[in-house]
């Protein structure tokens, strides 16, 4: 139990598992021995406790508590391990471990979420907070969601995001067919979680269909392994391989465009060059970001179109941006900078260099304001006397000076200095 009132008594608790009879509990608290507002509540058998559930988000003392089952029948075939009551979107793996719809490894064995379950599932994002199960069902039409979860908060408030479960790999990508169409007032985000069994991490976490790529991104590579990244990634994803390894491309990267800008609009201003193809940036919600990124078919042609860098495309003045390798040469080595050691023979130093006056003024200056301000700060009364700043001078480890010797620079650094008085043998803060 959790979320409950501070000042929750065993009474109150077997008040509200009523009629169910505990059989003993224990109030959480911390070291002080302060209420955490948690408990745990043990019942004689697994049939009790999953009655208890019922009482799952019900209030208690004002508060909506929270209740998580621990219990098993025994069989293995109903494990309901640290499981929510109410959330059906929970996922069984392997070892027989229920573990939550966000968890993407089992919580324990470690066993991969899709290497145990091939769930066919579209993620739902911009939903309206009145979305009901019925307008979901309507908005895939014709194709027919096998369940649908609308995704609630712990106070049990629409979140605006859902689950639709489908029967195959083919059916969803064929209802991602319905990603950003409007439903009601809102433009739907769509998200494909679903394998066709041959490849383990094809379409996780997918929009529109496209192996493990963002509908956004135009401009993704796809390594030797079959694997497609972002455009940005230098490295691929799941086999670490380098994407020149496996990517030679001629990109011109385009930036400060007009939103109303379009794909004729490019091909006019780059001609007489031919470009391969070309990608106007959206954001998540359609709208243009003013970027492109344009493609040709040798890096000489990048080079030319290069030149038109800084010139008036639709009213603006467009930056260029060069993304391109020339594959006919190897890629230079960098140099080895060798860094000159010199060496220096200690034993040709003269020791008696030391008492020369060079080597005292070579010395780093000892900070006297310093010295004296954080001895002061650190007294009780901001005061101390010569006697025990002598001492605290002696424990840093610095030069020895007699007494009188140290009396002596010390009067000359607080006569230079407004930051202390000196009276009467005793030095303070100003």
């Amino acid at each position: 139990m959790s979320h409950m009132p501070t000042e929750s008594t065993e009474a109150d608790i077997i008040e509200f598992f009523s009629p169910l009879n505990p059989e003993s509990m224990t109030i959480l608290t911390d070291r002080e021995d302060k209420p955490m507002g948690k408990a745990h509540v043990y019942f004689a058998t697994h049939e009790e406790c999953v009655k208890a559930m019922a009482k799952d988000q019900t209030e208690m003392g004002g508060q909506q508590v929270n209740l998580y089952l621990n219990s098993t029948d025994g069989t293995g075939s109903d494990h309901k391990s640290s499981q929510r009551g109410k959330n059906e979107d929970n996922w069984d793996c392997k070892c027989g471990y229920n573990n939550y719809p966000t968890r993407s490894n089992c919580k324990s064995c470690g066993e991969k979420k899709r290497s145990t379950i091939p769930e066919h599932r579209i993620g739902m994002s911009h939903l309206s907070f009145d979305t009901t199960e019925a307008d979901i069902r309507e908005f895939f039409s014709p194709h027919e969601p096998e369940s649908i979860v609308l995704l609630t908060d712990r106070d049990g408030n629409p979140m605006g995001k859902a689950h639709a479960y489908f029967a195959t790999h083919d059916a969803c990508v064929a209802a991602m067919a319905k990603d950003q169409v409007d439903m009601g007032t809102w433009k739907v985000n769509l998200y494909l979680n679903s394998t066709d069994g041959t490849n383990p991490q094809q379409n996780m976490g997918v929009k529109q269909g496209d192996t493990s790529a963002n509908f956004n991104r135009g401009d993704n590579w796809e390594c030797n392994c079959s694997y497609s990244n972002f455009a940005n990634k230098k490295l691929c994803f799941s086999c670490g391989e380098s994407k020149s390894a496996s990517v030679v491309e001629h990109r011109i990267g385009m930036s400060h465009l007009a939103y109303e800008c379009k794909e004729d609009d490019l091909k006019q201003f780059f001609s007489p060059l031919e470009a391969v193809s070309m990608k106007i940036l959206h954001d998540s919600e359609g709208n243009p970001m003013g970027k492109a990124n344009v493609y040709f078919s040798t890096h000489a042609e990048c080079l030319q179109a290069m030149e038109k860098d800084q010139q008036d495309v639709c009213g603006y003045r467009v930056n260029l941006y060069l993304n391109s390798t020339d594959e006919t040469q190897t890629p230079k080595k960098k140099k080895q900078v060798q860094q000159n050691k010199i060496q220096f023979d200690v034993s040709s130093v003269d020791k008696s260099i030391n008492n020369t006056e060079e080597a005292e003024n070579s010395k780093k200056k000892f900070k006297w304001d310093k010295f004296i301000r954080g001895c002061l700060k650190s007294s009780d009364n901001n005061q101390l006397t010569l006697k025990k700043l002598r001492k605290a001078y002696k424990n840093q480890g610095e030069e020895e000076f007699s007494k009188e010797e140290f009396k002596e620079k010390l009067e000359q650094r607080l006569g230079k200095s407004s930051k202390f008085t000196y009276q009467n043998g005793i030095v303070a803060l100003s």
